[in-house]
């Protein structure tokens, strides 16, 4: 079984409440509001916990009495801790190096970055405690398909209600994406993508453009490279609509929702809705913009010869600006298959 709780072990509520909100669609968050009840909890459920997040100044028993104990459990001495507190005092963080702690976190913490750090921390404890990568997918990839055709299918039949995307311009994205997803896979495992969740990126991207419903026709037919505030909501609309969805669909549901949300994101963190920039972009999100950028290459060169060598020159141009050089890289290493597929999209008449 995998590991997917994160125990956070502070006295504040007002603390833990925020680093719940932070933590709560990616793990089973466990609360705990003191040292002794924490160390019980660990005792049981030692093999249930990818991360734990523990303050340092609380009563009873403070931080480092806390991993003592942990580590005197056989089994939990591996799980990897981050000390978070109101101050960094250069006496914790000596000392907690040397109690192994993996992170230091200061209070008020940054949700984004803080966020990521810990899924990468997670990812880690995944790999090496919790049993194959595979255990990490909760939604099998079959099952995420058949759900995403069904989604898809009707997506599709209101955009074209709508005359909001083609069902090729769909198509065309969310294969460009699986390529450039499972090629990040092999290529950079630090991004915690393997192949079967680089798959279910390359289906959520499906659903980049999804908040486009429920913006009114003189919004939609604005000329979009100049968006208006109003046609940027699409964004945080799309991305609302994979709020709160079951754990069982997940990570399927959070890719959807990150890309709705930070598709229109460039790596220097110009684009929209938020300002996040570099890899505070979800991973996902980054992958779908260059496989739109790419898909508007690709239609520009389509009937010219060396087509994918016009692609990767043009997007080689915006190199960690618009787009980060690893995925640059990936775009190269994956040229045969965009190849391919750009040839069948032209064959097949997919350029619509």
């Amino acid at each position: 079984m995998a590991r997917r709780s994160i125990l956070i072990i502070d006295d504040s509520e007002i603390d833990r409440a925020i680093l719940k909100e932070i933590f709560r669609r990616d793990f089973d968050v466990i609360e705990m509001e003191n040292g002794i009840s924490a160390v019980s909890y660990v005792l049981e459920h030692k093999y249930d916990i990818a991360v734990i997040i523990l303050d340092i100044c609380m009563p009873q028993l403070n931080g480092f009495n806390v991993i003592e104990n942990i580590h005197a459990i056989q089994g939990a001495e591996k799980i990897p801790i981050i000390l978070i507190t109101s101050e960094a005092v250069k006496d914790n963080v000596m000392r907690g190096m040397k109690y192994g702690v993996v992170d230091f976190l200061v209070k008020p913490v940054e949700p984004i970055s803080t966020l990521e750090r810990v899924k990468n921390i997670a990812l880690q404890t995944w790999n090496e405690l919790g049993g194959p990568t595979s255990q990490m997918v909760d939604i099998s990839f079959s099952k995420a398909e058949d759900l995403c055709n069904s989604w898809q299918s009707k997506m599709l039949r209101m955009f074209k209600m709508r005359n909001i995307e083609t069902p090729e311009h769909v198509e065309r994205i969310k294969e460009i994406t699986t390529i450039l997803a499972v090629t990040m896979s092999e290529m950079y495992q630090n991004y915690g993508l393997n192949e079967e969740r680089a798959k279910l990126i390359g289906l959520a991207a499906t659903f980049h453009d999804i908040g486009k419903l429920a913006l009114p026709d003189e919004v939609l037919n604005e000329d979009t490279s100049k968006p208006s505030e109003y046609y940027r909501q699409h964004t945080a609309i799309g991305a609302e609509m994979f709020e709160d969805c079951p754990i069982q669909l997940q990570p399927f549901a959070d890719y959807c929702r990150d890309i709705a949300m930070y598709h229109h994101k460039r790596y220097d963190g110009t684009g929209y809705p938020a300002k996040l920039s570099g890899d505070e972009i979800p991973i996902s999100a980054q992958l779908v913009y260059a496989a739109l950028e790419y898909d508007k290459f690709a239609l520009k060169y389509s009937n010219t010869g060396s087509a994918c060598e016009k692609v990767y020159r043009a997007i080689s141009a915006g190199k960690d600006v618009s787009i980060s050089s690893k995925i640059i890289d990936c775009i190269g290493a994956a040229d045969a298959k965009l190849n391919q597929a750009v040839k069948r999209f032209y064959d097949n008449g997919l350029w619509k």
